[in-house]
């Protein structure tokens, strides 16, 4: 197992407790041929209610599709693969997004 660890702030260095993490396993599997366990293909966290803080133990020798969002601020994303007994840290800064909804033209 590997560990990914964070902290989430806004752009002023605030914590932020009530963002939502989303991990995806990515199926490719380009370095480790064994399928992982179904329970930890989509996760969905949160960060510690007083510290912004997130932590979760993932299988090693995946890839991760990583997102975190919050409600009027733009998602962060990132693409990480995971090592045995490695602690991988992805801390994010959010920047306030749009105040209204974007709508395609029509």
């Amino acid at each position: 197992m590997g560990v990914l660890t964070g902290e989430i702030k806004d752009a002023q260095g605030s914590i932020i407790t009530d963002a939502v993490i989303i991990i995806h396993a990515d199926g490719s599997r380009f370095w480790n041929a064994k399928k992982i366990d179904a329970k930890y293909e989509d996760l969905k966290i949160n960060p510690n209610p007083s510290s912004g803080k997130y932590r979760i133990e993932l299988p090693a020798g995946y890839y991760y599709d990583v997102m975190v969002s919050r409600a009027g601020f733009r998602p962060e994303c990132a693409k990480l693969y995971i090592l045995k007994t490695q602690s991988k840290e992805f801390n994010v800064t959010l920047q306030i997004g749009p105040a209204e909804p974007l709508m395609p033209p029509e």
